[in-house]
């Protein structure tokens, strides 16, 4: 198998399924690229370069014109385009060749991924709380992109959880009234987290204790990823 640093370079469908499966318990960032891509060349050192960085995560390198069946299925309409999977699930993607935005994406989820394993006791536990319960009447795809979010939020604190921005959340915001508002469960699981009303924000406050907040993020880590091995289980039967 052709590699560059820690990069391993896809060169089927079949070989790509087999090694995300592989790779299923660790971080794994995937660079869909192309030959004649000029973007994707100028990029593809630093891609090589995180990977020496970032050993812990699986860096994966597919050409879209040679695994045409795995680009079509991840809706790969760009190039340089990279996804980013924690325990087989998407949790973020970038579109285009910034080397600091993609550092800083790699170094936001490798940590994710570390804190990834969860306390089955704070999971018990938050299963059992009214807002996850309402959250798990979604439809599916609604659960996915709004628990991704949330997992994002609460990822944000943890990494940085001395910095004010990721603690506010503002009201009026396209995120807040589109993505949280309209969901339900979505705004009490924010509460349930530790958030309040302030004005025109809600607000974790710098004094607020973390530990509601990691409850929450172990029950949506724990339920994205029995879905996804259903999944699994469902296609291979």
């Amino acid at each position: 198998m052709a590699s560059h640093g820690n990069v391993l370079i896809i060169n089927s469908d079949a070989q790509f399924k087999s090694e995300f499966e592989k790779n299923s318990n660790k971080l794994v960032i995937v660079d869909f690229t192309a030959s004649w891509c000029g973007p994707c060349k100028r990029i593809a050192p630093v891609f090589e370069q995180l990977s020496n960085q970032f050993t812990a995560a699986a860096f994966l390198k597919v050409d879209v014109d040679i695994c045409k069946v795995t680009a079509a299925s991840h809706g790969i309409r760009a190039m340089p385009t990279f996804l980013f999977f924690i325990h087989g699930q998407k949790v973020d993607e970038m579109k285009g060749a910034d080397p600091a935005s993609l550092q800083q994406k790699i170094q936001q989820w490798a940590l994710q991924s570390n804190q990834s394993s969860v306390d089955s006791a704070k999971v018990a536990t938050g299963r059992q709380l009214d807002c996850f319960r309402e959250l798990l009447e979604n439809p599916p795809d609604t659960f996915d992109s709004t628990s991704q979010l949330l997992l994002r939020i609460a990822t944000n604190i943890i990494q940085e959880p001395n910095e004010p921005k990721y603690r506010t959340l503002k009201l009026s915001t396209n995120t807040f009234q589109n993505k949280l508002l309209p969901v339900k469960g979505a705004v009490e699981c924010l509460f349930a987290m530790g958030f309040e009303d302030k004005d025109d924000e809600v607000i974790l406050q710098a004094d607020k204790s973390l530990d509601d907040l990691k409850m929450i993020r172990d029950t949506i880590l724990d339920e994205r990823n029995k879905r996804e091995v259903l999944l699994k289980t469902m296609q291979k039967t």
